[in-house]
């Protein structure tokens, strides 16, 4: 493979679809998967690279679809997976690419693992799920916050602990200390892939491991009247843990396991030995804080890049601008407008699989329809 297919992400122009305000096909007054495939032609006219999915799944939509009852199904609001292996299809036939939103930090309370979790303390996915003792006076574990305010402990009446949750109460977050977590996740991963997806944004992938005594984080001394609750304290001891490298480093160990093709190499005579993540030797090692720092520098740079290319390229001088994680248009009667998905502004990492890309996006602000990140 040349080394511009390998790297076509580098340079690779996204666009972010969400969903439900993109295009509706059966007129039911939302978006799906049919109205995507009806659009190609637009998004190829844009002279965009790749679609970045937000997520399809089954939900009960308490934040929008990124609280997921079932990683490998298709929300029937959206359509079938036929309908998703059509557009699969489509999508290749076009020249592109297509990327999902992975969201493995918590699931819906309404997934079966959860379910099953707060059945019992004794049950086999307990331990799936972060649960933890009341404090001595009875109220939360520790001071940690919810992302939408409050604290981010809820208390379950049947068993008597607090499960935690860094976003809504409807979104218990996964264990990924446990390794019975980390294998079913990667068999998500591995599902899609087989689908033929070319990789996966990674949603708050710097969430993932908490510290494991579960310290208070501390206040914030530069927090001013006015700002979100939830930055009264800083998440020194709830984010950013180091040991998130390695959820990352055996994500692409998954990835690795693949083709260009989709094709499991496993199955295969050979298999080449996984390449280092993200290429440049010191950011594997480098803390989860300085990470966070080059995403930034990397999304400016790439954004910069990026929206020059799409000014002159947009056709009917309709701006499109699609830097990092961003998804805008102007031009007249097309997708983008009032139809298109919501404007996200995001800091990437890019982790390197080949051709095929993982995307970690913090988006910067709440917009319609749409989740709020920090």
């Amino acid at each position: 493979m040349s080394e511009s297919a390998e790297s076509w992400w580098r340079r690779g122009i996204f666009y972010q679809i969400y969903p439900r305000s993109f295009q509706d096909s059966n007129a039911d007054g939302v978006g799906d998967i049919a109205g995507i495939i009806d659009r190609l032609p637009y998004l190829l006219a844009l002279g965009v690279d790749a679609i970045w999915l937000s997520p399809i799944f089954p939900s009960p939509m308490a934040d929008f679809g990124y609280d997921i009852a079932d990683y490998t199904g298709i929300d029937p609001l959206f359509g079938s997976i036929e309908d998703f292996e059509a557009l699969i299809s489509a999508v290749h036939a076009s020249g592109l690419k297509l990327i999902l939103d992975l969201v493995p930090n918590h699931t819906s309370d309404q997934h079966p693992w959860f379910i099953e979790s707060r059945r019992s303390r004794d049950v086999r996915k307990r331990d799936w799920y972060i649960w933890r003792e009341p404090a001595a006076d009875g109220g939360p574990p520790n001071n940690w916050m919810s992302e939408f305010g409050g604290s981010a402990w809820a208390y379950d009446t049947a068993t008597r602990q607090y499960y935690y949750h860094a976003f809504l109460a409807q979104q218990p977050d996964l264990n990924w200390r446990n390794p019975e977590v980390r294998q079913a996740i990667h068999d998500v991963m591995r599902f899609w892939l087989r689908k033929g997806v070319d990789g996966f944004r990674v949603d708050v992938i710097w969430h993932l491991i908490k510290d494991a005594e579960f310290r208070d984080n501390p206040s914030n001394p530069d927090y001013r009247e006015g700002r979100p609750p939830h930055e009264k304290i800083l998440t020194r001891y709830s984010t950013d843990q180091p040991e998130v490298h390695d959820v990352i480093a055996q994500m692409r160990r998954v990835i690795d396991e693949f083709d260009t093709r989709g094709v499991d190499r496993r199955n295969l005579p050979s298999v080449r030995a996984s390449r280092c993540l993200l290429r440049q030797g010191s950011l594997g090692r480098a803390s989860a804080i300085q990470l966070r720092a080059v995403v930034g520098a990397v999304e400016r740079a790439v954004g910069r890049e990026n929206h020059r290319r799409l000014r002159s390229r947009t056709p009917g001088g309709g701006v499109a601008e699609l830097g990092a994680g961003q998804s805008r248009s102007s031009a007249g009667g097309q997708p983008g407008g009032a139809g298109a998905g919501p404007i996200t502004a995001t800091r990437l990492a890019c982790i390197r699989w080949r051709s095929r890309p993982i995307r970690c996006a913090i988006p910067l602000r709440r917009t319609s329809g749409h989740r709020r990140r920090p």
